[in-house]
């Protein structure tokens, strides 16, 4: 329809930034047992933005494939300003493939963890809950593979695509890899540390964490008090 593609070209970047910096941020959603259909309700929320029509007349806005639209969206970039990405060709929802299939192999990670911490009574119970179609365990299954076709839709994941992941932490290399640039003698992150956590290179385990406190409460400092 004519009228949503235009609203949609009118406002394209507040669709395709806000993907991109969510995606590279949903790693930090907690998806272990007991948080795990919380934050995957919040990925769904997200992702029910972007159907598949959605996501086509995205793709042909930002490959300049649509110039009806153009004036529309150079008013949007106008009205951007200084926010607005440099080049839409910068920004394609392709681009955004890496980050999503981080997300996925977490979500499928933590799932499996789930699973492997049941004991023999409560697989038995899951297995024959998924037989009649129901059950925590295959309800949440069935809800990771909608995630994967329609993350598969959003940036153009290969059809054959399948999730792949290490079902042990240790078999990570960027784990335990040159540790010890990642973190000074004290346990803090190193400016190289600092970048591999930010970019997702490497995962900060909380419990790898040094805890400073709040450092709006620490007792000042000579050099922090002028008089002194």
């Amino acid at each position: 329809d004519s009228k949503w593609e235009a609203f949609i070209a009118a406002n394209l970047h507040l669709y395709t930034v806000p993907l991109a910096i969510f995606l590279r941020r949903a790693r930090e959603l907690d998806f272990s047992a007991s948080n795990f259909n919380r934050s995957l309700r919040t990925v769904n929320r997200v992702f029910r933005v972007y159907s598949p029509d959605v996501v086509l007349c995205l793709n042909r806005l930002l490959r300049q494939e649509a110039p009806e639209y153009n004036a529309i969206v150079n008013r949007h970039v106008q009205a951007l300003g200084p926010y607005a990405p440099p080049n839409l060709n910068v920004l394609q929802l392709l681009s955004c493939a890496a980050d999503m299939k981080t997300l996925l192999e977490e979500v499928h990670l933590q799932h499996s963890k789930k699973v492997g911490d049941l004991d023999i009574f409560q697989l038995v119970a899951a297995k024959v809950e998924s037989l009649i179609g129901k059950g925590v365990i295959s309800g949440e299954e069935k809800e990771m593979n909608d995630l994967i076709e329609k993350a598969r839709i959003m940036v153009d994941l290969p059809l054959d695509y399948q999730v792949v992941y290490s079902p042990d932490d240790t078999a990570r290399p960027t784990e335990t890899k040159d540790r010890r640039t990642l973190m000074d003698s004290q346990g803090m992150l190193t400016d190289e540390g600092f970048s591999k956590v930010f970019t997702g290179e490497t995962k900060c385990s909380p419990a790898d964490a040094v805890y400073v406190g709040d450092v709006t409460k620490k007792r000042l400092g000579r050099d922090e008090v002028p008089i002194l």
